[in-house]
């Protein structure tokens, strides 16, 4: 609901694919770093780290269902219901 602007000018101004490559990179650089976030012992870095990833990963996965449904919906619009 927070980024349905954001993503929906995504992909008008930079194209579906884009959209959803750029999703993909962000949903995978957010687990990776909040899989490392085990090794930060400060808890308020921790802490800082953990909901900075867990915003990126929200953001990446809604850009690729967005952006994946559009692609389909695009390419295949007799399936259509």
């Amino acid at each position: 609901m927070v980024t349905t602007g954001v993503i929906n000018d995504l992909m008008n101004n930079r194209g579906k694919k884009r959209t959803l490559t750029g999703g993909a990179f962000a949903l995978g650089v957010g687990l990776i770093i909040f899989g490392n976030a085990d090794y930060i012992e400060n808890k308020w870095v921790f802490f800082i780290i953990c909901i900075f990833c867990r915003i990126n990963i929200g953001f990446g996965s809604a850009c690729i269902g967005s952006s994946s449904s559009a692609i389909i919906a695009f390419n295949y619009p007799e399936k259509m219901a």
